[in-house]
This record gives C-alpha cells, structure tokens and sequence, in this order.
C-alpha cells in the first residue's frame, strides 16, 4: 500500500541545540572542503591526499569569510555539528511503531539512502525542502548537476520516516516539539522488481535505481 515520506529538516537550530546549523550533517564533507576552500589550503599537505592534488581546495572562500546567506561563517557552516534527531524520534517512537515502515538516515549515499532499504518499493520524492542557502552556494559555485547532490549530500533533510498517511500528523506534531521543520517529502508506492527512486528537482524528475549505490 502506498505510504507518504515525512523528511526532517537537518538545518535551523533544534530547542536542544546552541546555535544555528547549517545543515550539512556531514554528509560530503571531504567534497564540500575541496569544492568551496581556495588554494591556500594546499599548503598544508596534510590536508588532502597528493592523488587528489589537481581537485584540492578548487573553491574560492577562505575559513574566516562569511557564507552567503547564512549568518555564519564558511568554517561555521562546514563544522556545524552533526544533528541527533533523537528526542524528536524517542517521541515519535513513545507512541508505538503502528504504521510506522522505516526510517531512514541520508548519510552515506544522500536522498538515494532509501534504496536500500525493502524491495518492490518505487520511492518517489515529489515535494523536497526548500534548497538551503548552503547547499544552494555548493550547487551554483561548483555547477554541480542535481543528480550529484542528490547522491552526495543530505539537501537539508537528513532523516525521513516512512509512513501511513494517518500517522503523519504525530510525526509534524512531534518535530514541531523540537523546533524542526518537516514536510511530506513524497510517497511510496509498489512496483516489479527492484527499488527505485524518482527525484522531482527544479530542472526536472532524476531517476535512480539500485545500480546508483554503487
């Protein structure tokens, strides 16, 4: 039966945190380094492996600048710690698993996590976030295409719950406790054969399938 995805936005600033977060969650934070830190950092060899020498600290900001759109710095921004969702889930989790699929974490693999996740399931993520301001400088600055971030980093939601349309309002209601937004971020549905994933960007849907973990 066909489900609804609920994302957890992985930036603002939780009521169990100290300060704003960026987002990032860690997710690409090697990319993110080399991709937006200029080539002052090279002189530091210990900062990046020689095979990676020519694609080291290509970016054009220093630690110390501020990241636009953001009242933090770029080093701020790229050292945001890491968010725990654990009280917003020991909340949701309090009221039992009834409805409840999966949950998922956008680490390692970004919005294409899911995939790994059941079989016959064809995940479609038709409603994202809106693109956080530092994920937006990544995507213009690198001219990354959307199918790379999508893989590579969080997009500003790094946890989604799998669910039934009825549970969603505990869910919104249990997040909002915590100061952090969530957004039904798409829907499940069933299909032959393997997982697969439908990503509505600005410039379009990007399709993915099992073969993308690799």
């Amino acid at each position: 039966p066909q489900q609804v995805i609920i994302g957890l936005a992985s930036d603002g600033m939780a009521t169990y945190e100290d300060r704003p977060n960026s987002g990032i969650g860690s997710n690409g934070i090697t990319a993110l380094r080399h991709e937006l830190l200029d080539a002052r950092y090279r002189d530091v060899p210990e900062a990046f492996a020689p095979q990676i020498a020519t694609l080291a600290y290509v970016g054009s900001f220093g630690l110390d600048d501020p990241a636009p759109g953001l009242r933090m710095t770029v080093a701020e921004a790229l050292l945001s710690p890491t968010r725990t969702y654990a009280p917003v889930l020991k909340t949701i989790l309090d009221g039992g698993l009834d409805g409840i699929s999966a949950v998922f974490h956008n680490t390692g693999g970004g919005q294409t996590k899911c995939l790994g996740f059941g079989s016959g399931i064809r995940y479609v993520k038709d409603h994202l976030f809106p693109e956080t301001p530092f994920f937006r400088l990544v995507r213009e600055v690198r001219a990354l295409p959307y199918r790379e971030m999508l893989r590579t980093f969080n997009m500003g939601f790094r946890m989604e719950i799998v669910c039934d349309e009825a549970r969603s309002d505990s869910i919104f209601e249990a997040a909002a406790r915590f100061g952090i937004a969530a957004r039904r971020t798409g829907y499940t549905e069933a299909t032959q054969g393997a997982n697969c994933l439908q990503v509505d960007t600005p410039t379009g849907p990007v399709i993915f399938d099992a073969h993308s973990l690799d």
